[in-house]
């Protein structure tokens, strides 16, 4: 059911046009690259629970090549909240 040429979004879209998640707590999505540490759900899930947020992200590891300062890790931290603006430069 993939568009082709569309991106992930717009993909994720569609597919929730078709098929709503009514009666679903979370919807976690992930890139194919992405490799997570044991009880990561378990964990990421209670602190989805704890939080007022309606969107969450886990932070990227020391490691990665994040584009964004504020969706680095930070130390020490266990949550924050950020603001995204699509005007923001990389």
């Amino acid at each position: 059911m993939p568009a082709a040429g569309a991106g992930k979004f717009e993909n994720l879209n569609r597919l929730l046009a078709h098929h709503p998640l009514d009666d679903s707590d979370w919807l976690l999505l992930l890139d194919d690259d992405v490799e997570l540490p044991r009880a990561f759900s378990i964990e990421f899930l209670f602190l989805c629970e704890a939080s007022s947020c309606a969107l969450r992200k886990p932070a990227h590891c020391l490691a990665s090549h994040a584009a964004w300062k504020h969706t680095r890790r930070q130390a020490h931290g266990v949550a924050r909240t950020v603001s995204f603006r699509r005007d923001r430069p990389r």
